[in-house]
């Protein structure tokens, strides 16, 4: 009697455990975007059923999956091999502009040497194989300096990018695209993680500043770009009467031609307002724009940054500090466009500078990270996540969007709405950070600018976690030198009358 119990409740154990094991499989078959197994000492089999694919490498390989829609990177002591996902369907790219138009700056760069450009079969497709090497960068440590790409077509609009760097040179490249293969995409749900700003020891005034425009309760303030302050602000005084409206924050945009503008910053802090610092690390040699990155991340200005810190820090005042903004546009020579398809490179950058700033003890900085709206090329690799430094460097997230008229051929007119709509409630889904709009605007080429402002303070409340907009009050002007596109905000009468009107529907600044 009891061996027959002992069988009925064994029969039982088992049906459950069956039972488990279905229900595993359908929880599986619904929830799991990837697998990644250990085939041996040496070797891991990565599945992705999202973008439908496999590929095997090393066994000692960290997997990262926090940016999946875009890559899966894999990275070891002095490797990484990043797998990137291109789909052009409906869009003006396809494989030959993606291959011609990305390696382009490879091949005529002086920082790069190609050491062999091939095709190969992978996956019964046509390959583009690129291998190319640049010097070591003196100041990043393990620096990863040897490349090797390999962009396999699914069809013609859809892409996988397999891009690999490492410290030493690249022998097994061809080894590890053996085991590559196409598998079909499966309908499953992606969760990707959201980044959140971490605490750092920042100034009492800093800390301060913060509290009264960056937390959950701030209300909406505007800054402005006006191109003679902040040293200058007779033109500004003169808008912000019109205007009844005093802007808290200015723009002062520089380059590594001069030292840090402490005249302007001063001022700024005289006149009660903090200025959104925008460092791009270029010079003009020669008429051209002449990209400092390589110099900086070898050591050359590590003096030139220390003193820039030191005299920040004895500014005791609030200075947002946004460097090199807009570098998913190929218009930026710190784009990875520029470096290799290497996004790391302006990350590299961005950290180094801000370890000297640490380490001179100026914590009165408040770090602004800022994207393009819209990144040029629309690859993978040049996506604005490839370029986020982590959450150690970044305290708050800065959009940026244009109406830019339709005086060029291309451009078209666009509602405030329709340029911020998707990018942020994509940059909410990703990001827990404050965000402020650090410039835009609208031109008045192709459209009522006037109508187009009130729309804005109408469309600008459902965006409850921008704390600051920028209005960048300028021109730019097309190579005749004719004005393209008209951003004042003092353009005429009707325009100042829609930005004051609209100012009066939100709290004031002062």
């Amino acid at each position: 009697m009891v061996k027959r119990v002992n069988k009925i409740l064994a029969g039982l154990l088992m049906c459950l455990v069956l039972v488990s094991i279905i229900n595993l499989e359908d929880s599986y078959s619904e929830s799991v975007s990837s697998e990644y197994l250990k085939l041996n000492e040496y070797t891991n089999l990565y599945k992705n059923y999202f973008h439908g694919y496999e590929i095997q490498v090393y066994g000692n390989m960290e997997k990262d999956e926090s940016m999946m829609d875009i890559r899966t990177r894999f990275e070891n002591e002095n490797t990484i091999i990043d797998i990137y996902y291109n789909d052009f369907r409906g869009k003006s790219n396809n494989f030959s502009t993606y291959t011609n138009y990305g390696n382009l700056p490879i091949r005529k760069s002086p920082l790069f040497r190609v050491t062999e450009s091939k095709k190969l079969s992978i996956s019964g497709k046509s390959a583009n194989i690129l291998k190319y090497e640049r010097n070591k960068f003196n100041e990043v440590k393990a620096d990863k300096n040897y490349y090797a790409t390999a962009e396999i077509p699914r069809t013609n609009n859809e892409v996988i990018t397999v891009f690999m760097k490492s410290e030493n040179p690249i022998n097994d490249f061809d080894a590890i695209l053996s085991t590559f293969k196409f598998t079909e995409p499966q309908e499953v749900s992606l969760s990707l993680p959201k980044f959140n700003p971490s605490s750092r020891n920042m100034s009492e005034v800093s800390k301060a500043f913060m509290n009264e425009y960056f937390s959950d309760e701030s209300t909406l303030k505007f800054g402005i770009f006006e191109p003679e302050a902040p040293s200058r602000t007779y033109n500004l005084d003169k808008i912000e009467v019109r205007l009844d409206y005093k802007f808290p924050v200015v723009v002062r945009y520089q380059h590594m031609d001069e030292n840090l503008p402490l005249y302007d910053l001063q001022k700024a802090k005289e006149m009660g307002r903090v200025v959104e610092l925008t460092l791009q690390t270029t010079i003009q040699k020669d008429g051209k724009v002449v990209d400092l990155t390589k110099n900086i991340l070898d050591g050359e200005y590590r003096t030139y940054f220390e003193n820039y810190a030191k005299a920040l820090k004895e500014l005791n005042h609030p200075v947002l500090f946004r460097l090199n903004n807009e570098m998913n546009g190929d218009w930026c020579m710190y784009s990875a466009y520029h470096y290799g398809k290497d996004a790391d490179v302006y990350i590299a950058l961005y950290r180094h500078l801000y370890e000297v700033f640490e380490s001179q003890g100026a914590n009165n900085i408040i770090y602004v990270w800022n994207p393009n709206d819209k990144s040029f090329p629309d690859f993978s690799w040049n996506s604005y996540m490839a370029y986020y430094p982590g959450d150690k460097y970044v305290d708050i997230v800065g959009l940026t969007g244009y109406n830019t008229g339709n005086y060029y051929k291309g451009e078209y007119w666009h509602s405030f709405e329709k340029i911020y709509d998707d990018f942020y409630y994509e940059y909410s889904n990703r990001f827990n950070h404050p965000f402020m709009i650090t410039e835009f605007g609208s031109s008045s080429h192709g459209g009522d600018k006037g109508l187009w402002i009130e729309d804005m303070f109408k469309t600008l409340p459902k965006y409850d976690r921008l704390k600051v907009a920028v209005w960048w009050s300028g021109i730019d002007w097309d190579s005749q030198g004719k004005p393209a596109r008209i951003y004042r905000i003092d353009e005429n009468e009707e325009v100042l009358e829609a930005m004051k009107s609209g100012f009066k529907s939100i709290k004031p600044a002062n």
